[in-house]
């Protein structure tokens, strides 16, 4: 069995299940790479901030550092000179000094090693700002005196041990961001990778999604043009299978009226003979009455009998008379009717005839032929509702095999042809549905 397209069932079903598995696959791999990508992005933000609380830290020793040192700059500066200016950058510094002791405690609390040195800072920071107070209250009540040389030891050794212990502190932590700098990178580096990879994985189901959409559109554009090619034809042979019946309806109506008219004209036409006959015989006692009546039953009977010609092509419409192919003449055939033909489609019209000399003679029913003329000619008559000119031609014609060939319903040979031709644009659609 096959599908559609004509394609096996199993290779369809089988072609269906690859899809499936790739699209499954494709899918898997961008959720896993997407997971991966969201993963390493907190990896590399949590690595960006320990490197960036690296920096804090570092920069709260050093400003912590800076003060310390305004507090002893101040100091020494008042004990040398006795310049209250001095006091200045010593008020400043012994101000901040609590409070970048207090910032360095707060971002070391998460790191034992960091908050037990930044623990062990604190009381020299303390001691030193406390020796510097002293310094500068004993100088100030001695009228500007310096101070002992042991003080100025103290104070100088204490300020080295905090030296000592902000690099400690500023060593750990810049060994730390080196490491925490090196994870972040490596973070960084693994989420681009997982990010490439996810556009080259994504990239690549879109080309399989877009190829598998294009088969499918063309799978769906390929079954609508079937399905309607499938309803034009049923619609058309739903319009021939009902012109047909009107055909047969009309056809059927035609038969018997001509049927029924026929024999009321062989009923006139057989009194009309009696008539005559009965007047012949009586020619010598009748003879101006003969005189008289002769011609009009002339003319009565050549009308009759061109109505029983009538009703013979309204039977052979309705097919209730039976073909009688003979030797057949189209140019006389066509002269006869002229006159007719000249009545029928009006002044507007205007009929030529070129009719073929030396033409061949045809085998064929002369009503039939008469009946195809004549709805030519009514239909000619049709497209041209504003006049024009109709041409009857007839000719001597061979058909050679690639004409019978083309179209597959003749045998070559020689013919004659008899062609209708018009001047008209077509006929309007409301009569169209009328024409034979």
């Amino acid at each position: 069995m096959a599908d559609n397209n004509g394609r096996p069932l199993a290779a369809s079903t089988a072609t269906r299940l690859g899809y499936a598995g790739v699209l499954v696959a494709a899918f898997a791999l961008i959720a896993i790479a997407g997971l991966a990508a969201v993963y390493m992005a907190f990896r590399s933000a949590g690595a960006e901030q320990l490197v960036n609380h690296s920096y804090m830290v570092r920069q709260a020793t050093l400003r912590l550092l800076s003060s310390m040192q305004d507090v002893e700059t101040g100091q020494r500066g008042y004990l040398l000179t006795h310049d209250a200016a001095y006091l200045q950058p010593y008020d400043q510094g012994d101000k901040d000094a609590p409070a970048a002791l207090a910032v360095l405690q707060q971002l070391t609390a998460s790191d034992p090693a960091q908050a037990a040195r930044v623990a062990a800072l604190v009381p020299l920071v303390n001691a030193r700002r406390e020796l510097a107070r002293q310094a500068i209250g004993t100088a100030a009540a001695a009228g500007g005196q310096p101070p002992a040389p042991a003080e100025s030891g103290t104070g100088k050794d204490v300020m080295d041990d905090i030296r000592a212990a902000i690099t400690s502190i500023g060593d750990s932590e810049r060994v730390q961001l080196i490491q925490r700098q090196s994870t972040a990178a490596i973070a960084r580096g693994w989420l681009l990778a997982l990010i490439c990879g996810s556009l080259v994985a994504a990239m690549g189901l879109a080309a399989f999604l877009a190829r598998t959409a294009r088969l499918a559109l063309a799978d769906a554009r390929s079954r609508a043009t079937a399905l309607e090619a499938e309803i034009a034809e049923h619609r058309a042979t739903q319009e021939t299978l009902r012109q047909a019946q009107k055909i047969e309806a009309v056809g059927q109506l035609t038969g018997g009226i001509a049927h029924d008219f026929n024999n009321l004209l062989t009923i006139i036409i057989g009194n009309l003979d009696t008539v005559r006959r009965r007047l012949a015989e009586r020619a010598a006692d009748a003879g101006d009455i003969i005189a008289e009546l002769g011609k009009p039953l002339d003319l009565a009977l050549q009308g009759a009998r061109s109505a029983a010609q009538l009703t013979h092509r309204l039977l052979a419409f309705s097919r209730r008379q039976a073909l009688e192919p003979k030797r057949l003449d189209l140019n006389r055939l066509i002269s006869d009717l002229s006159d007719l033909l000249n009545r029928t489609l009006g002044e507007n019209i205007s009929v030529e005839t070129i009719l073929a000399g030396g033409l061949w003679p045809t085998f064929a029913d002369t009503n039939q032929v008469e009946n195809a003329l004549l709805n030519l000619c009514v239909n000619a008559r049709d497209a041209m509702p504003g006049g024009g000119r109709l041409t009857i031609e007839t000719a001597n014609t061979y058909l050679d095999e690639p004409y019978a060939r083309r179209f597959g319903d003749i045998s070559p040979g020689q013919y004659v042809m008899l062609s209708v031709a018009d001047t008209g644009s077509g006929i309007p659609s409301d009569l169209l549905e009328r024409a034979f």
